[in-house]
């Protein structure tokens, strides 16, 4: 298992502890990878722009629930270390501009929450 410098879940900024920068491994590194994978843009990243998710284009822009999960489930497994996704709900809410996904992922054999909020606008 690798280790990842740990990302504040206030902030989005890497995390400090005891003045030095904390690191993460394990399950929770792997989340941390879900995590950020939910929130990349399509195109976002110049060393490869095919990574990401199309969250104006084909989420937020037709707000299709089935496509959405379907893409967020893509992105979930798609990340090295999770077997399979077993539950995924995704919900909007146009007056906060927010989407909440909330999914169980198979890590290493044991069931992982994973809590995400995504605000736009």
């Amino acid at each position: 298992m690798g280790y990842d410098f740990a990302i504040s879940t206030l902030t989005n900024d890497l995390s400090i502890s005891k003045g030095k920068i904390a690191l993460v491994n394990g399950n929770a590194e792997i989340v941390q990878r879900i995590k950020t994978r939910l929130q990349w843009l399509t195109g976002e990243w110049f060393l490869d722009t095919t990574k990401g998710l199309p969250w104006m284009q084909e989420i937020l822009g037709d707000k299709n629930t089935n496509n959405a999960v379907m893409l967020i489930r893509d992105q979930i497994t798609g990340t090295s270390g999770v077997d399979r996704v077993s539950t995924i709900n995704v919900r909007f809410d146009a007056q906060k501009r927010e989407l909440s996904i909330y999914a169980v992922a198979v890590i290493n054999g044991q069931n992982t929450v994973i809590n995400q909020g995504v605000i736009f606008g």
